[in-house]
């Protein structure tokens, strides 16, 4: 999937029969002690995907007649440091 961590998972799942971890991560606990970056993950180019991909569609909200609006990865990282 190319996900990046900032801080790589310790393990890719463990057990732990702890009540307090039973109901937090019921089953197992997966990847425990990673750190990602959801938006650094969204925003990376890779080897599948370009600057001039389509990374967001999207429509008005209570308009089915408006036109369907897309938009690029150069144009949403662009947009994303201008914040």
């Amino acid at each position: 999937m190319s996900v990046s961590f900032s801080v790589p998972p310790n393990h890719i799942s463990v057990e732990d029969p702890s009540q307090e971890s039973q109901l937090l991560h019921p089953g197992r606990q997966w990847l425990p002690g990673a750190y990602v970056n959801p938006a650094g993950n969204c925003l990376n180019l890779n080897s599948k995907r370009k600057l001039r991909d389509i990374a967001v569609i999207w429509r008005d909200e209570g308009d089915n007649e408006s036109p369907v609006n897309k938009m690029t990865f150069e144009k949403l990282r662009s947009e994303v440091w201008y914040v």
